[in-house]
């Protein structure tokens, strides 16, 4: 497989997730993430990937969809424990939360 077949494969697969998650499909997640888990794997395998500018502009947009999973994952994670609150008795905070040492611009 070609970098750019890879990289094409990786981008679908982030897509990927951000509609099983829209979908909240635990099965579909699941998947997913082994998908990308095992593409990771491959695209570290190759290592002088990131030297083409047509592989950085594919990358920085598999970055930006990536993102918009975490804020799905954040959001809820968020909404479950918000349900979890209430059916406790308990105020649900109205929170949108980042995890502790979650650094946006990781790759």
């Amino acid at each position: 497989m070609t970098q750019s077949e890879l990289i094409a494969r990786y981008e679908t697969a982030h897509g990927d997730l951000v509609a099983a998650l829209d979908a909240c499909d635990a099965d579909a997640i699941m998947r997913c993430a082994s998908a990308i888990e095992a593409l990771s794997a491959q695209i570290a395998a190759l290592g002088s990937i990131r030297s083409s500018n047509s592989n950085r502009g594919h990358l920085d947009q598999i970055r930006r969809i990536n993102r918009a999973a975490a804020q799905r994952l954040r959001f809820m994670r968020d909404d479950m424990r918000n349900r979890i609150a209430l059916l406790q008795g308990q105020s649900a905070p109205a929170t949108y939360g980042v995890p502790a040492g979650f650094s946006p611009n990781r790759a």
